[in-house]
Formats: C-alpha cells, structure tokens, sequence
C-alpha cells in the first residue's frame, strides 16, 4: 500500500477524531464514551506517523509555533468575551497558564507539549536503549501511570486540586508513550488493519464493549488530561479497538464529499483544536446552542480559517501551522 494512501486514510481518520473532540466538549449525552477513545488514539495516530532521524530544533518550532500563536488568540478572545476580567495581572496569570499548559489551561492545549514530550522521549528510547528494554520500560510506565492515577488521583474530575497540575500534563506521559508506541508497532499490521473485515469486526466489538459496560455496570471511564486512567487492562483494549475501527472505516471510505472534508479536516486538526474552545468562550457560550449546532460551527469556522486565510498566506501557513519547517508532525 502506498505511503500517500497512508496519510490520506490517517488524515481521515484525524478528521473524525477532532470532530469528536469538538462533540465531547459539547452537552452531548454521551461524551463520557469519547473520552474512551478520542485522546489515545490521537497518540496512537501519532505513533504510526513517527519517522526516524528527528530534528529537535525542528520541532520545537513546528509544535511551539502555532502554540504561541494561538495561546494569544485564545487569550484575546476570552478578554473580548469578558471584558471585565481584562487587567495586568490576568494577562500574566493566563499566559503563565498557557506556558504550565496541563490541567492548568481549559480545553485541549495540554495536548501539543505532552505530544511532543511523548515523541522526543519515544525517539530518544528508541536510538539509545535496546529493544528488549524499551519495551520492558514502556510495559512498566503503563502500569506506574496506573498506579499513580488509583494512589494520587480522586474518581472524580471535581475533585482534582491544583496541587495535583504537573507542568505540561508530564504524568501523562506515562500512558501516552506506550499508547504512541502501539502505533508505531501497528504499522507491521497496517494491511490487516485496513480491510473491511476488520472494520466490521472491530465495530461488533466496540458495540458489545458498550452493551457490557452498561448491563454489567463496569462504569468505564478515560480521561488523559485529568490523569483518570485507572483500568489497566481496559485503558489498552477498549481505546485500540476503538482505534482500529476508526483507522479502517477511514480506509474504506470511499471517494466524495465526506471523505474530502475529512480529509482536510484532518490536516487541519491542530487549527480545529485550537480555536474551537476560543470561540466557545467567544460565541458559543454566550448562545445555549444544541450538541449538533455546537459542533458543526465549532468545527467550520475553524475549517474555513483555514481553507480562506491559513492556506493563502505563507506568514499564516508559518504562524498558525509552522509550515515552512521542513519536519512532519507525528
């Protein structure tokens, strides 16, 4: 299989994961189940795209670019839809929060500096240390992330202090690495994983898994950026099944609008990300829309800024996506 093909079906299915990123920030009744799925198999994803040989000046200016560009977009859009919050003092308190990143900032900046943590540090394990222990140190980071999250972590969301915000979300890594080097080991079974069958298998298993989590009152729940990962077995099956099934829909979609929009949706999932939490504050909180109207606008506005004034612009191109720097994002 072709290695364009390759990135056209990851890019599909990137542009099907953000969407879900935008639904779950939304009043969807079910967001609890994306949270099963959405942010591992991102790192995932990443995983299959990682390449040897990483520039690291490179990166840091491909993932902190468009971080520093956007962190001031999304502290200008809070001023603007809360004026009364504007003073010196927030000004320096928000972007403080924006450099600590983490559970310290809403919505999904945490991502790109766990990201690139995940793919230096997964680079660098992999240049110096044998394959036998790397993998023996992955096995042994998912199962101190786990012991970590049920020792330091409470159940619930609300009850997470500040005193429990790490810099960069840098407890997360201990998931986030093993889940970025399952991608790497599923590109030796990429042609299994893009047949039909598999889509269709991996979909009855993604539907039994829900029907049993209900009937059985097994209660899952995942959620990386507040370190609630506290099912060892079931944070790995249940977020690669969920994976597959997405990659391999991707394959099969076949050609029209909604694989096209996908498409680019994907390639530009970083901008979606990005921006629709700012225009939450900006817009959609200031109007009680539905889960449906929340999610198509804050998916397409961020879209169309791209397609009308990212891709027409090589400053815009530099500044919002760090193209120019010759270096892939994984």
């Amino acid at each position: 299989m072709g290695s364009l093909k390759r990135i056209d079906y990851l890019d599909i299915a990137k542009g099907f994961l953000i969407i879900s990123v935008v639904l779950s920030h939304s009043e969807f009744e079910y967001a609890p189940m994306i949270y099963w799925f959405h942010m591992p198999a991102f790192f995932i994803i990443s995983g299959m795209l990682f390449k040897d040989g990483l520039n690291l000046e490179a990166q840091i200016k491909k993932f902190f670019l468009p971080y520093l560009t956007f962190s001031l977009v999304d502290m200008a859009f809070t001023f603007l839809a809360y004026p009364q919050d504007l003073s010196l003092e927030n000004v320096i308190l928000y972007g403080w929060r924006h450099i600590y990143s983490g559970k310290a900032i809403p919505g999904v900046f945490w991502f790109v500096p766990c990201l690139f943590l995940t793919k230096v540090i997964f680079n660098y394990g992999k240049k110096y240390i044998k394959k036998p222990y790397f993998t023996a140190l992955i096995v042994l980071l998912y199962l101190a992330g786990h012991a970590y999250s049920l020792k330091v972590i409470p159940d619930a969301v609300e009850n997470i202090t500040t005193s429990m915000y790490l810099p960069w979300n840098i407890d997360v890594l201990m998931v986030a690495i093993p889940y970025y080097a399952i991608g790497y080991v599923m590109n030796d079974c990429i042609s299994i994983i893009t047949k039909k069958s598999t889509f269709l298998i991996s979909l009855i298993l993604c539907v039994v898994f829900y029907e049993l989590n209900l009937k059985l009152g097994i209660y899952y729940f995942l959620n990386l950026k507040f370190s609630e990962f506290k099912f060892v077995v079931l944070d790995l099956v249940v977020p690669l099944i969920f994976t597959i099934c997405i990659i391999s829909f991707s394959s099969i979609l076949v050609e029209g609008r909604l694989r096209r929009f996908l498409l680019y949706t994907g390639k530009n999932s970083l901008i979606v990300m990005y921006l629709h939490k700012p225009l939450e504050s900006f817009l959609l909180s200031k109007v009680n829309f539905g889960y449906i109207t929340y999610t198509i606008i804050g998916t397409l506005i961020p879209v169309l800024f791209s397609l009308i004034i990212v891709d027409r612009h090589k400053i815009a191109q530099l500044v919002f996506k760090g193209k120019g720097i010759k270096v892939r994002y994984a």
